[in-house]
């Protein structure tokens, strides 16, 4: 039986997982930009919503990519390696293919992360900082999901859409890695100095 679905075009979530990442990239150095002009502001503001979209999309991407591989391979259908990777059995129910997996639990911790942020934010107030606890859960768990695009681009190797995704989802994830080292040592979180109040 020839799978029709999401399944036999795995370039199609490879780069919806990678659009979910970009927006995130773009999100967080907006929103650090947005944070030395303007200063603390609420949750409520346009580079918090690439930040929280982009890491929406890469969920709901992983998610129909690993329901659709589990529906295919309870019905005994093949799944190519190409479609992120090896299958691994999570829960005894589903058929994950890892490069999604991990990219699901990313968004998923980055969705945890965000109630963190949001409960934090209640109880201590608005702030300009990077190094506070559900932050950095937040920007760890934005890495792992660009991670899981980078192991998803790179499990179709022989596909020839997957050079040039893999080496967007490779800049991505430094890019990522770049800005938040950038913004590091205004905290002090670097060099042990401690960050003067704003």
């Amino acid at each position: 039986m020839i799978d029709t679905g999401v399944l036999a075009r795995p370039w199609v979530p490879a780069w919806i997982l990678l659009l979910g990442s970009l927006s995130t990239l773009v999100g967080l150095a907006w929103d650090l930009q947005w944070h030395g002009d303007v200063g603390p502001d609420t949750f409520y503001t346009l580079p918090h919503l690439f930040i929280y979209a982009g890491a929406a999309v890469s969920g709901m991407v992983s998610l129909a990519v690993v329901l659709a591989a589990s529906g295919a391979t309870r019905s005994g259908r093949t799944v190519d390696t190409a479609v992120g990777g090896r299958r691994v059995a999570v829960f005894g129910v589903f058929q994950a293919p890892v490069g999604y997996l991990v990219s699901g639990v990313g968004a998923a911790l980055f969705l945890l992360y965000g109630l963190w942020d949001e409960w934090w934010h209640g109880l201590y107030g608005f702030d300009a900082v990077i190094a506070s606890p559900p932050h950095v859960g937040l920007l760890t768990a934005a890495m792992l999901a660009m991670l899981g695009s980078v192991m998803t681009c790179a499990a179709a190797s022989g596909e020839p859409w997957a050079g040039p995704a893999l080496v967007v989802s490779l800049a991505v994830l430094l890019g990522f890695s770049m800005v938040v080292l950038l913004a590091l040592p205004e905290t002090g979180a670097v060099d042990g100095a401690r960050s003067p109040s704003r």
